[in-house]
């Protein structure tokens, strides 16, 4: 149906925002080139109908689709984004380091002083400063992981604050960030600037698009902006930022520049249309800085989407450099999936027993996992093998020599925590001297956790961004002492070496049982060996199982998860010379280690990639099983009755695994335990 109506952009946003489904992402980029063209009609009190408005002034329809019909379709695609994304310009680091006196406002650089005690500008500070002036062109940054980003976008954003301008309501200045963590954490670098500069600078207001706590009604959302009229800077997730604007469609209409955050994130998780729809709101004469570690071809698609033709495009990369991973020690082990827990473990043990026991510094480690069903899988089992009651039981010696003030945190992060745990997950490890945090993707991005020492890698990246992501949460803001240690999987070898080639990785030597090299007992003079081995750590993973520290439904989600997460992934192993059998057979044996005795049964997503392979697994763990069972029953005289009524209890559970039971609750396809973050 088609009606007329005066057209504006509040109109046009507010269509598109209850349209069913969500309307194509192309369709909401048009919204800012048909801006002005459509606000002119309507001060001059013309009426337009909507399809004809976006038609022809955006050069796309309703249903998504390009109309090349008329040259003023042309010409709006001409000018919604550059013909061609510029290649990147390399920007390398001064010979001396620029002094922030003369890379920002004299306020700025008195509270960049007072806060962090910084004087002059880190390398890529220094490289970059120039580009991101308040009020000049638009641009595209690439930038190291760790190299002080955040400041190097805040410094500018808050001398635009800063500067006298004509009274207007509601922020000057939004930053989008792909985590809620890493938005919370801009925001307090931010307020912190503010709070130190002198002057007109502390009243800039600085608000958040995410409620503390998360707001239990339409109403506090609705409430929430009321405050952001008298506001300099909104620092928010896309996600959170949607549900203000759907109440409050106009809150943004002053804002006159945009910060992409850690960009390359922004278009995973469908955060394109997301974008799409923030983009809508604001003035097509904003200023835009898109901050990244990489530059994928998902980034030069929210570069085109997101900047006006003429923006720069500066790496402070050398093209001679795989990776921003330069000064921190990257190494890879080979484990089966079964032995991984024992394996990081005895690494874990050995670098508390160090610190515990000589002038070792504590410990302080994240470890990455692929979903979030195995992340709250190892943080119970380890939070269980790092309790003292449990080490004064299975390991009096190992207790002995740890005392209950050496052992560290063991916390957990991931995306099913709401807001409020996950807040003080993250404040708890960034306040700790040690501890080690299981973690999913959620904390790739961005996070700044001082004094991280090693990053752990449990089986193989879903790709190089996310390793480099990974790995540079250590080694932060120039340090050299960061280590970096992948374990993966024997059948996973191949591909992830593939996907990091050419980057630095080593392999790491295993020597009974304990990664050599790695870990803090390594590290500093005088700190002798401690003596710990990889079979005292298996042997703790099986009392800890026993005596159940991950419960059935934990393992079984993990299962279901991680078969989830190869699925996408079974293509580069099958060209590698594998099938969907060794997958199945890996997780079937790392299934058993955590206790678990019958497989659940498949979602119907995942019965295609890996339903036979699991019939084979089943058939044989029956077979093996019922001939342990049978020649333990000849030894102790059992009936050949008995025996046989075995053999039928074996063929039933078979049955309950490939078939399901009505007393077991089917995991759904979209569970949690194949989120990755």
């Amino acid at each position: 149906m088609t009606s007329s109506i005066p057209l504006c952009r509040r109109h046009l946003t507010q269509l598109l925002l209850h349209v069913q489904p969500a309307p194509c992402a192309h369709v909401v980029r048009c919204i800012t080139t048909v801006t002005r063209p459509i606000r002119r009609l309507h001060d001059h009190d013309h009426h337009v109908s909507v399809r004809q408005a976006i038609a022809g002034h955006g050069g796309f329809n309703l249903n998504g689709r390009r109309s090349f019909s008329t040259s003023a379709s042309r010409s709006a695609k001409s000018t919604l984004r550059p013909k061609t994304t510029p290649r990147l310009t390399y920007a390398p680091p001064p010979s001396s380091l620029i002094p922030w006196s003369k890379a920002t406002s004299a306020a700025i650089a008195q509270a960049i002083a007072a806060a962090h005690g910084f004087t002059h500008c880190t390398p890529v500070q220094s490289a970059v400063h120039k580009y991101l002036a308040p009020g000049g062109p638009d641009a595209m940054i690439r930038a190291p992981t760790g190299s002080g980003k955040t400041l190097a976008f805040l410094a500018p954003a808050l001398t635009h604050l800063s500067q006298p301008t004509k009274a207007r309501s509601g922020p000057k200045v939004l930053i989008l960030s792909p985590t809620r963590e890493l938005a919370q954490q801009t925001r307090r670098e931010a307020e912190l600037l503010v709070k130190q500069a002198p002057g007109a600078m502390g009243k800039i207001v600085i608000a958040g698009a995410i409620p503390e706590p998360r707001p239990s009604s339409a109403a506090a959302v609705r409430d929430k902006p009321v405050d952001w009229l008298a506001t300099g800077m909104v620092v928010a997730t896309p996600g959170k930022l949607l549900e203000v604007l759907s109440q409050h469609p106009r809150i943004l209409s002053n804002v006159d520049m945009l910060i992409l955050d850690e960009a390359d994130r922004m278009l995973d998780s469908n955060f394109e249309n997301q974008v799409s729809t923030i983009l809508a709101h604001l003035p097509a004469n904003r200023q835009t800085l898109l901050l990244s570690a990489t530059y994928s071809a998902a980034i030069r698609s929210l570069a085109a989407m997101s900047l006006r033709p003429g923006f720069h495009a500066v790496s402070t990369i050398s093209t001679t450099d795989a990776t921003p991973l330069n000064s921190i020690r990257q190494f890879y082990s080979v484990a089966s999936m079964a032995a991984q827990p024992a394996l990081l473990h005895a690494l874990i043990h050995r670098s508390v027993l160090a610190s515990a026991t000589s002038n070792a510094p504590p410990l302080k480690a994240m470890v990455f996992l692929p979903t979030v069903a195995l992340t709250t899988l190892y943080a119970s089992l380890f939070t269980s093998l790092f309790t003292p009651a449990f080490l004064a039981d299975a390991s009096p010696t190992a207790s002995k020599r740890l005392p209950t003030t050496a052992l560290p945190p063991i916390l957990a992060m991931h995306s099913e925590l709401s807001p409020a745990a996950r807040t003080r997950v993250a404040s708890a490890f960034s306040a700790s001297s040690s501890g080690i945090l299981f973690t999913s993707d959620v904390s790739a991005r961005g996070m700044d956790y001082a004094g991280v020492h090693l990053v752990v890698q449990v089986g193989m990246p879903a790709s190089l961004d996310t390793y480099v992501h990974r790995v540079g949460r250590t080694g932060r803001a120039g340090r050299t002492d960061g280590v970096a240690l992948a374990i993966v999987a024997p059948f996973e070898r191949a591909v992830a070496l593939e996907q990091v080639s050419g980057v630095g990785v080593v392999e790491a030597e295993v020597v009974n049982g304990c990664v050599e090299g790695i870990g803090v007992e390594q590290e500093g003079q005088g700190v002798a060996k401690v003596k710990w081995d990889g079979a005292s750590s298996a042997r703790l993973v099986r009392v800890a199982v026993a005596n159940g520290a991950v419960g059935e439904e934990e393992v079984k989600a993990a299962y279901l998860g991680m078969l989830g997460y190869y699925e996408n992934h079974l293509p580069k192993l099958i060209q590698s010379g594998l099938s969907s059998y060794t997958v199945v057979k890996e997780l079937d044996a790392f299934a058993t280690t955590m206790g678990l005795k019958m497989l659940p049964k498949l979602p119907q997503g995942l019965r295609a990639a890996f339903g036979d392979a699991q019939e084979m697994t089943v058939d044989k763990r029956v077979k093996v099983q019922g001939k342990a069972m049978a020649k333990a029953g000849v030894g102790a005289g059992v009936s050949k009755k008995l025996l046989q009524a075995a053999e039928k209890q074996h063929k039933n559970n078979r049955a309950k695994v490939l078939a399901g039971t009505k007393r077991r609750r089917p995991l759904l396809d979209n569970e949690f335990a194949y989120r990755r973050d």
